[in-house]
């Protein structure tokens, strides 16, 4: 009997040696699925940080196209704006027969209207437009057109511009 008891501890210490190794081994696991969670949680607010930014990067794409739509439509209107100031400043010297009812500006066309003294002189105005030189940002217009029809005493004159 006095075998068995001195065999009891060591039967003990044997018996607790794989609770032992159990435990480690759960604490290590636990602090892996602790740091996997760790980074989980980091990455997770770092994405939506993330799309936050591609949010306002959508936005600013949206300004900017919408910025460049107007850029367009500014530098047409300034296109427009040299050319009818040429086109006006060569109306300075209408003959005293011609008189202007109305100027028109269409997205691509003058259109000019009024009364005439003589078919001639229209067509002398005509050829004046046609031959003026038409520039915007320094750079020669070189695809326009002079119409005009005559009915009776009135005139319509169309000047069309290209690019």
């Amino acid at each position: 009997m006095k075998k068995i008891l001195t065999h009891i501890p060591r039967l003990f210490f044997w018996s607790l040696w794989p609770l032992a190794i159990a435990v480690i081994h759960y604490g290590y696991l636990q602090a892996l699925v602790d740091g996997q969670m760790e980074s989980n949680n980091y990455l997770s607010s770092e994405v939506s940080k993330l799309d936050e930014v591609v949010k306002e990067i959508s936005e600013l794409r949206r300004i900017k196209q919408s910025v460049l739509e107007r850029v367009v439509i500014i530098q047409e209107l300034e296109k427009r704006a040299s050319i009818n100031n040429t086109v006006l400043k060569s109306m300075a010297d209408l003959p005293p027969s011609i008189s202007l009812e109305s100027i028109e500006y269409r997205a691509d066309s003058l259109l000019l209207k009024g009364y005439h003294g003589s078919q001639s002189e229209i067509a002398d105005l005509a050829n004046a437009l046609e031959s003026l030189r038409l520039e915007h940002q320094d750079k020669r217009i070189e695809s326009y057109d002079v119409n005009y029809k005559i009915n009776n005493d009135r005139f319509s004159l169309e000047m069309k511009i290209g690019n």
